[in-house]
This record gives C-alpha cells, structure tokens and sequence, in this order.
C-alpha cells in the first residue's frame, strides 16, 4: 500500500475581472485584509473548488501546474479562502503556466504539467467564462491558447499520446449530475465449485467493453465469502455470452455482481456523478463501480460528499512509482493506479477511500510534513481498514491476490498492535513526509 503523498498545495484558480472606478474603503480586498498589500506569494483558493491565485507584483495569477510557479515566490504559510463574488473583486494578472492552453477543435484544454511528470495532460475547460475567470483576455489570449499544430511544433510532444480529463469547473463548481452510465445485464448466476457461471447481455444498443466480478455469499444478504476474479468483455449491441468467473471453493450458494462502468483509457469521458452533495463528483467511468461501493457504506459517504463539494476528480491513471493510488495536494485529483484494474470495485473502493480521506484532511488543513504527516497517513490507513473490514462484516476473506493480502494485513495489524504499525508507518513514510 505503499504511495507517495504529494504535499505540494497548488493548483488552478476561477476569478474575473479587476477592480475599476473608485470603491469605498470596505470594498477593497487588501483594506478587508483580505489580501495584505505587497503580500507577493500569498495564496488565494476559491471555495469549493480546487482552484488558487497567487499574489505577485500587486495582482492575482491563476496557477496552472507547479511547474509554471517553478521561480516564483509562494507562500503556502499564507493561504485563504474565499467566495466567487470576493474573488472577482481582485486585480487579476497574467496566469502562471508552463505549456499555456492548446484548442482541439472547439474544446480549450488546460496543459497541466506537473513537477515529475514525464509528460502533461490535458484538461477540458468547462466554460468560455471559466477561461475568462483564469486571466486569459483579448490581449493574452493569442500568446496563451495555442492550436493544435502550434502547441506540438512549440513543445514537441503528440497531441494524440497524452491522457485527458476534465478541469474542475470554476463559474460552476461540482457541476450537476449526468446521466448514469449503462451496465451489462446479468441475466443469471450461478455459484459452482470454481467460482461463477453467469449469462450476461449488452442492452446498450452501442458496443461497449464491461468489465465486472462477484461478490460469493454463504445465503443471500448473508456473510461473504470471496470475490471473484474480474472479467472484461467487449460487447457488440445486443449479443448474449456466458462467462465463467473464478474464485477459491467456498460453501457460498449465491452471488451478486459488481458491475463497473467499463470504458477505460485514456479517452474516456469522465462521469459527473450525484453523491449527495451541492454540485457532481467527476470521477473516471472506470471507477464508477468503486464510487458506488462506498456510497452504500458509512464510511464513504461522507467523504465522497466533501470531494465533490471542492471539486476533487477521480483519475485511473499511472500513479507516481506505481503506487495503488495517490492524492496530489492542491490540485484535487486523486488517482488509482492501473495495476488496480485487475481487481475488483471492492479492492479499488477501499483504495479509494484511503486517498478520499488524505483530500478530506487537505480541505481541513490537516495536512503537514513530519509526524504531521505520519498521522495523515494513519488516518488514511485507519479508514481504509474500516471500509474492507465493513465490507466483509468484519470476518476477512482468506486472499488470493496480492491486493487482499495487503489490505487484510492492514487491517489485523492495526487491531493486534497498533505501536507495530505506527512503527512500520514510520519506516516507509518518513522520507516522503520530510
């Protein structure tokens, strides 16, 4: 379980307009206090939202990546939070970015290029106004928002070969709920020796490629008792298969799917999903399955409902030094590796529910270095034990993959000695939280 906490805070900013005319005393920001002035390197967060300005040479800079705040001054120490309407009554300056905007046909995309990351990713703009909210202007915008062939004959890199996603909305933040993506059907199941013998159906009416696995009871709504391996199936319109799912022998008698969205890569259209809270949760189809997992447990809910409210995305990507997942500070995004795909939604939900809880204390400003940090990380591990344990009714699987193992282990090992694992916490996390 091993993952790299990024606790860089950094990232994008939704803003419009500076201030014009004359304005009472009580209307200007630096005489609020919100934003001393000279105060270059202060940071300014939207709220609800992932976005932040930093202060430079009497202005607010949306910043786009921290390879464009790479030479600038920062103050992290320094950080507030504000509305939309206090926001747009900043001076707004030139935003700080390191490979500006590229437009794909009508679509403007965000180059974000993280610091040690081989190479950027694009992310979608939501809004013309939301690129107006970013300081990109008339006399700008021709520097800024490059073409397609400009963008690759300037950088060097194929349009083509980089992943995509969605920019968190500014003007809109969390977006409202789409429409829920469609399944394969399981038209019956049947527990064998083996695993699972089941007949499935496409009734999308379009090829889709499903993904999905079984959770083997000992009685309907009893004890489970294993999953079973996950399968994929590329899935013409309409066609009927049976597929048979593999799992150790148990006495289990019944079992009920757990079917992911399926549409994995790196073209996938991120879904805006309904988690209860003001605005939508945009997560990967591929981890659909997942988000659904935690929202029928109480440990998720209200996690999910904090990520959503301040604009967290949830990717299926590579993760730094292949770690399961990770959580990059500031930005939003949490990520779950794709060495998790061979799993199931139980596995990548409990994943998921370990970096949810690292976002969830970036929103509280829990998060820090040093012992700061190893709590973090034992907060993390602690709800990522309550969600597997909750989910096996507190009577753990025997594993038979390595990510079972892993998660069992956490989960006896904090219960039997909770000083053995403060102790192993420290010797893997102390590097990184230094």
């Amino acid at each position: 379980m091993r993952r790299l906490v990024v606790l860089l805070a950094v990232l994008w900013a939704c803003l419009a307009g500076p201030n014009t005319g004359a304005q009472a005393a009580q209307d200007t920001p630096h005489q609020q206090g919100l934003l001393p002035a000279g105060a270059d390197g202060a940071v300014v967060q939207l709220h609800g939202t992932p976005h932040l300005w930093i202060a430079g040479g009497g202005s607010l800079h949306w910043a786009g990546d921290t390879r464009g705040l790479a030479g600038r001054p920062v103050n992290w120490g320094d950080r507030r939070e504000v509305d939309l309407d206090t926001l747009r009554r900043y001076p707004l300056g030139r935003p700080w970015l390191s490979a500006g905007l590229v437009k794909i046909g009508d679509p403007i995309y965000l180059v974000k290029w993280e610091t040690g990351e081989a190479a950027p990713t694009l992310l979608h703009v939501q809004s013309i106004g939301d690129v107006d909210l970013f300081g990109i202007n008339a006399t700008n915008y021709g520097d800024l928002v490059l073409d397609q062939g400009t963008w690759e004959g300037r950088f060097r890199l194929a349009i083509d070969g980089l992943a995509r996603g969605a920019l968190a909305p500014a003007t809109r933040p969390g977006g409202q709920p789409g429409a829920e993506p469609c399944l394969v059907t399981v038209e019956r199941s049947a527990v064998d020796a083996d695993g699972v013998l089941a007949t499935l159906r496409n009734d999308c009416g379009a090829p889709r490629r499903f993904s999905l696995s079984f959770v083997v009871y000992d009685v309907p709504g009893g004890q489970p008792l294993t999953l079973t391996a996950a399968g994929a199936w590329d899935a013409p319109p309409g066609e009927r298969a049976q597929f048979h799912f593999g799992a150790p022998r148990t006495a289990g008698t019944f079992a009920v799917p757990l079917r992911n969205a399926a549409e994995r890569g790196e073209n996938a259209v991120p879904l805006c999903l309904a988690v209860g809270a003001r605005g939508c949760l945009q997560t990967d189809p591929f981890l659909y399955g997942a988000v659904k997992v935690l929202l029928e447990g109480g440990e998720g809910q209200p996690l999910l409902r904090t990520a959503a409210d301040t604009g967290v995305q949830l990717r299926r990507d590579r993760t730094a030094a292949s770690t399961l997942g990770s959580y990059r500070a500031g930005s939003g995004t949490i990520t779950i590796d794709t060495s998790m795909d061979a799993y199931s939604d139980w596995e990548r939900a409990t994943v998921l529910a370990h970096e949810l809880q690292h976002a969830a204390d970036d929103v509280a400003g829990k998060l820090g270095r040093g012992t700061t940090c190893l709590g973090n990380e034992a907060d993390a591990f602690r709800t990522q034990a309550k969600v597997w344990s909750g989910l096996w009714k507190g009577k753990l699987p025997q594993p038979w993959n390595r990510a079972q193992a892993e998660l069992n282990d956490v989960v006896l090992t904090m219960a039997r000695d909770p000083q053995q694992f403060a102790g192993i916490l420290a010797t893997l996390y102390t590097a990184d939280c230094s």
